[in-house]
């Protein structure tokens, strides 16, 4: 690790998934580190979807010099969905073994690794196999947070089954959660790629963080 005043700096890296309602919590993530004087290198997966995005990038790296970007070069693969960011979402997923050997190089040796809840599952197995502390950011709400980790006992026990507009759908250890507030795929009866994300989450993160402002000011590295 870097020193200052004879003092080790945490050194992390960052890797965000698609889409600006992903990255801009890994954006201000970033800057907060940089500013408790922590070493940020932020992995940029290659290539971006949108121009949105590329122009969110270049901004962060403008105005904090200090984070290094780290570009992951993404394997091509063949289109599986109408929507390019879930596209986009798979194929980071997809070149996640890539991610070994990218994070292994960095200099200084990493204190932790942070990535997106949607990553999770693909990522998180290869930062236990290096021994690399690994926080899992989750880009929403905690309330939504509460459904992304119930929502496969509540499947299961088809809780989510023929709800009317006003019902309320019941979550342990949480008030009752308006129907309205569920995401409209996780409530149809046909498989999609939103089901098979909140579906197929099993993995084990050293922590989880939510996108608050309060919580993201306690992140402790």
């Amino acid at each position: 690790m870097s020193s200052s005043g004879g003092r080790e700096l945490a050194h992390v890296a960052l890797l965000p998934s698609a889409g600006m309602g992903h990255l801009t919590p890994f954006l201000r993530l970033a800057a907060l580190l940089v500013a408790r004087n922590v070493q940020v290198t932020f992995i940029t997966p290659h290539p971006t979807v949108s121009l949105t995005e590329s122009r969110a990038l270049s901004t962060l790296f403008a105005s904090f010099p200090q984070i290094k970007q780290k570009q992951f070069h993404l394997l091509q693969a063949e289109k599986n969905s109408s929507d390019p960011f879930f596209n986009h979402i798979e194929l980071i997923k997809s070149s996640g073994h890539l991610l070994s050997p990218l994070l292994s190089a960095l200099t200084p040796s990493l204190s932790a690794f942070i990535t997106d809840m949607t990553l999770a599952s693909a990522v998180v197995p290869i930062t236990q196999a290096i021994s690399l502390p690994n926080y899992v950011l989750f880009t929403s709400s905690a309330k939504m947070m509460t459904l992304f980790l119930s929502y496969p006992a509540l499947a299961g026990s088809r809780a989510l089954d023929d709800l009317e507009e006003t019902d309320v759908i019941k979550i342990r250890n949480l008030k009752l959660m308006p129907k309205s507030l569920v995401p409209p795929p996780l409530l149809q009866k046909s498989d999609n790629l939103l089901k098979k994300k909140f579906h197929g989450r099993k993995w084990e993160s050293d922590r989880i963080k939510w996108n608050s402002s309060q919580h993201i000011r306690k992140f402790r590295v």
